[in-house]
């Protein structure tokens, strides 16, 4: 017949150290065999995300924020960049439309909000799918001009790009 477990008022089998197997877990736990433990209560807490009501799944947060926090550094996911049209529509919402003001160049009434080409990171986009366009999300860098000096200033923008080019060309043929 099996040795029972050395603690007293114990009857079960033993195993290992001459304790059964909970007192031999109990000693593993606490150092101590006759300490009880104490079973805590799991319960699932939320997303420490304001808003989210996801369950946690590490460092506090649920899924989604966690893999955002991991990529970039923030539980909440980055801003998208914005498209020309949403800054444009932005910049109206913002300033009003360009009509309410005068043509920076001529003084004529204003027309439309001119990207002045001055950003020194210049986003661009496609506009109905076949013109790309140069524009900033600075709404500082956008001033109100009539049609014609708008088309005048992309113009001299677009051929000092091409002097450039063909200087650069020029270059790399010489050398």
């Amino acid at each position: 017949m099996a040795d029972t477990c050395a603690i007293e008022d114990c009857d079960r089998s033993s195993r290992v150290r001459g304790w059964c197997d909970m007192h031999y877990r109990r000693w593993k736990i606490t150092g101590d065999p006759t300490k009880t433990i104490i079973a805590k209560r799991w319960t699932r807490s939320v997303c420490s995300v304001d808003g989210c009501d996801r369950y946690v799944a590490a460092q506090s947060y649920c899924d989604r924020h966690y893999r955002n926090w991991r990529r970039n550094g923030t539980p909440l996911p980055p801003d998208p960049p914005m498209g020309y049209k949403a800054v444009h529509q932005r910049l109206r919402a913002k300033r009003g439309p360009a009509a309410d003001h005068l043509c920076v160049e001529c003084f004529a009434p204003a027309q439309e909000w001119a990207y002045d080409h001055t950003d020194p990171h210049p986003l661009t986009d496609w506009v109905e799918g076949r013109s790309r366009v140069t524009y900033s999300a600075d709404y500082d860098r956008y001033h109100p001009m009539c049609i014609r000096c708008h088309r005048g200033m992309d113009n001299a923008v677009i051929d000092l790009a091409v002097q450039q080019m063909s200087l650069a060309v020029e270059r790399e043929e010489t050398a």
